[in-house]
């Protein structure tokens, strides 16, 4: 397990966090084992938007993975690292800040790394994305949970998980086939 620090963070945390009270939601256990089929054991999955007891980083860690992982609240912008940073990376998988979803979307092509992200599927297929996807040809996969994922709200850790009215869904940039990885 490694924690990855970057040096020269710029300096956006205040904002960040302001808008956070509204994008921390806690994934739980059923949607991160959702994803893990699809991978090939014993990579290295890199979650920058999770500290250390991310049920993400958790999970991974139990299933036999390599985990790295940073948050802006530690110290690491995900907006910040190069390719060169994430060389050993073979998956980049987390729930982003939702506010922040396009941003997020176009840097992970960018960072040419295989990625499943948590979106909720009416949110996530908004104009802007839907052109940025069309105009550069890019292409994308779907993991679609049975059932809605109930998140637990960060600013009420000890609540129960809060039920969506949409269905969360991976967006996926590697699946080439409709099975699991065996």
């Amino acid at each position: 397990m490694e924690l990855f620090w970057k040096e020269n963070v710029v300096n956006k945390l205040d904002g960040l966090l302001q808008k956070k009270v509204q994008d921390e939601y806690f994934t739980p256990d059923e949607m991160v084992n959702r994803i893990i089929p699809f991978l090939k054991p014993r990579s290295t999955i890199l979650c920058p938007f999770s500290k250390a007891d991310s049920r993400f980083v958790v999970r991974f860690i139990e299933e036999g993975f390599t985990v790295k992982y940073g948050h802006i609240e530690t110290g690491q912008d995900f907006f910040l690292w190069s390719k060169k940073d994430l060389y050993d990376v073979d998956y980049i998988i987390d729930n982003p800040p939702f506010s922040q979803k396009f941003e997020v979307v176009k840097r992970l092509y960018e960072l040419g790394k295989n990625f499943a992200m948590v979106f909720n599927i009416g949110g996530l297929f908004t104009g802007k994305i839907v052109n940025f996807l069309d105009e550069n040809s890019l292409k994308f996969n779907l993991v679609i949970p049975s059932k809605r994922t109930s998140f637990i709200d960060g600013t009420k850790p000890n609540d129960k998980g809060q039920n969506p009215l949409f269905l969360s869904v991976y967006f996926c940039n590697f699946l080439n086939h409709n099975e699991a990885v065996k």
